[in-house]
């Protein structure tokens, strides 16, 4: 009975591995997947959500001083303001959906202003960076909102 019980409990931990790495390479090879999480925390920081936008966003190393909330509510204080996106997809390279791209509308001197972001995801295939382009024909870093966003979104300003 005990090598029953050894068994059992033996095909329960292969079982629980298989399942998780089942999960793990479903969430980088299911691009609908991360596509919905980036909506979800684009989504929260267009809401001013900023609580669950930094609950969203996968954070990898130490991008901010302080609490990770208090960075994106400060974003806001900087005029930082996104007011739509849209065409937000994950696109596949080198073995998984591990980039993407979508258009953000951010409000710049109070009129809107479109621009092109590109996106890496990170652990459990939530957005890592999310990098918005300094539109042609402008100076990068002219825009002091999409500088302010990309510090933070991007971990750094100089697209």
């Amino acid at each position: 009975m005990n090598q029953l019980l050894l068994k059992s409990v033996g095909y329960l931990g292969l079982l629980l591995c298989i399942m998780f790495l089942l999960y793990k390479v479903t969430l980088f090879w299911n691009p609908i997947g991360i596509q919905k999480q980036t909506v979800s925390f684009l989504k929260a920081v267009q809401e001013q959500n900023y609580d669950r936008a930094a609950d969203l966003f996968g954070w990898e190393g130490q991008k901010t001083n302080g609490s990770k909330e208090n960075a994106w509510k400060k974003l806001a204080e900087e005029g930082v303001r996104l007011l739509s996106f849209s065409n937000v997809r994950a696109e596949y390279d080198d073995g998984c959906y591990c980039t993407g791209h979508a258009d953000l509308v951010f409000e710049v001197n109070e009129s809107p202003m479109q621009v092109r972001a590109v996106i890496t995801y990170g652990v459990g295939a939530r957005p890592k960076q999310i990098c918005a382009i300094t539109p042609s024909g402008m100076q990068g870093g002219s825009i002091s909102q999409i500088e302010a966003w990309n510090s933070l979104a991007c971990g750094n300003s100089s697209f």
